[in-house]
């Protein structure tokens, strides 16, 4: 994330500064970006858009090119790759959160499962291959749920029924809906500003989304504006879940319309979305160690009271056999 961050923050800076995008692009960022960087530029020479060239990567996402080709329509392609600095910024912001809050408990379960195994050792309960394999399979959990949730994410959160059934819980659900909105929102205002048809605009903007379902959400917005009887922001309320009750979304692209800067207010809206995210991921932080502390505590109470229990065996035995 970082090297991604600097590869679009350098490249804005060398647009602004008049160099031509080849030259921009042969510079050398860090990372998997240097490759990726002459690999664009020789695109480019090709005679490909930028936003063409970026489809041909593994390392872009949807959201990177769509946002890309809005910035390149507009003739404003340094701000877009600014925007889309900060942006995985904030993303940044908010994986550091959560990462930062399970740091000292994984350490701590780590240092648990080694003492417990050096206890059991010495207690001469279990024969040392047993113990070390406990052990191993122990120590093996946090690596196997982080490789779990990784092919998670690639492979079943993208998928509708999911992101539907995420809807519903309690905290999860609002994290998933901020988290979408904003990037809707986020790549609306700026195709908006790149002077786009409405309808092209919301569906580039659609196809930014990670989950279908909110893709298809989106995208009814087309539809219902083809009928001619309503404005985005009415559009926009026939759309609107659960979750969008009790915001202010509806009102603001009210006002925006009615302004004449929908643009602009799309773009505060992802701002107020992505800041309520980043509250949501504060109360996991919060909560996700707690939960993994009551977790071990249980754990390692469990294994005192089975250490305990294979003491009392012993005395007992000792106490009963003849001298």
């Amino acid at each position: 994330m970082k090297n991604r961050i600097e590869f679009y923050h350098s490249l804005a800076l060398l647009l602004e500064a008049g160099l031509p995008l080849i030259r921009a692009l042969s510079r050398n960022f860090q990372g998997s970006f240097r490759r990726a960087g002459h690999k664009l530029a020789r695109y480019i020479q090709d005679g490909m858009n930028l936003h063409e060239a970026m489809r041909q990567l593994r390392c872009f996402n949807t959201f990177e090119c769509n946002l890309v080709r809005a910035g390149e329509s507009s003739g404003h392609l340094p701000d877009t790759l600014r925007a889309l600095s900060q942006w995985f910024e904030q993303q940044q912001r908010l994986r550091s959160k959560l990462v930062s809050g399970l740091l000292y408990p994984l350490f701590l379960y780590f240092v648990a499962c080694i003492l417990l195994a050096v206890i059991a050792c010495f207690s001469g309960g279990k024969n040392n291959a047993a113990i070390l394999t406990r052990l191993v399979s122990q120590l093996l959990i946090p690596p196997a749920m982080y490789l779990l949730i990784k092919l998670f994410k690639k492979f079943l959160l993208p998928l509708a029924p999911i992101g539907q059934f995420i809807d519903f819980l309690p905290l999860l659900g609002k994290l998933q809906h901020n988290l979408e909105t904003a990037r809707f929102c986020k790549a609306m205002g700026m195709a908006l500003s790149s002077g786009l048809s409405m309808q092209s605009c919301i569906t580039l903007a659609a196809n930014c989304c990670h989950n279908a379902a909110y893709r298809s959400r989106f995208l009814k917005l087309n539809r219902i504006l083809h009928g001619g009887k309503h404005n985005f922001a009415q559009a926009f309320y026939h759309i609107s879940n659960h979750h969008d009750h009790n915001s202010s979304i509806g009102e603001m692209l009210e006002t925006g319309e009615q302004s004449g800067q929908l643009e602009v207010y799309c773009d505060r809206i992802a701002k107020l979305l992505n800041a309520d995210a980043e509250l949501a991921f504060d109360r996991i932080g919060t909560m996700l160690p707690f939960c993994i502390y009551l977790l071990m505590i249980s754990f390692i109470a469990m294994q005192i009271l089975k250490l305990a229990g294979s003491y009392s065996g012993m005395l007992q035995g000792l106490m009963e056999s003849p001298f």
